[in-house]
């Protein structure tokens, strides 16, 4: 089973579901903040020596650490679209 912390940066993947072992007020405030199952999340910078990670998920931005990224399994790993102009010459 693949954990967020498992999403690679400038991947996008799908919440599949939160520990139900977490702690209670942790999972609420989870779900509160948009990280639930179904929506999309996006890893945005992995920075060095293990801290925490930054998210984007429902327009918001977010720093997750290791053991709670650890609690939320997800699925559908893939890279982002890259973005390009369309140059009319």
């Amino acid at each position: 089973m693949k954990t967020l912390w498992d999403l690679k940066e400038k991947n996008h993947a799908v919440i599949k579901e939160l520990d139900m072992a977490m702690i209670p007020n942790q999972h609420q405030r989870l779900k509160e903040l948009g990280i639930r199952h179904g929506e999309t999340i996006v890893c945005l910078k992995i920075p060095p020596f293990g801290g925490p990670r930054v998210y984007q998920i429902c327009g918001s931005l977010f720093s997750i650490a290791k053991d709670v990224a650890f609690q939320i399994s997800i699925e559908d790993e893939e890279p982002l679209p890259s973005l390009s102009l369309a140059v009319n010459v």
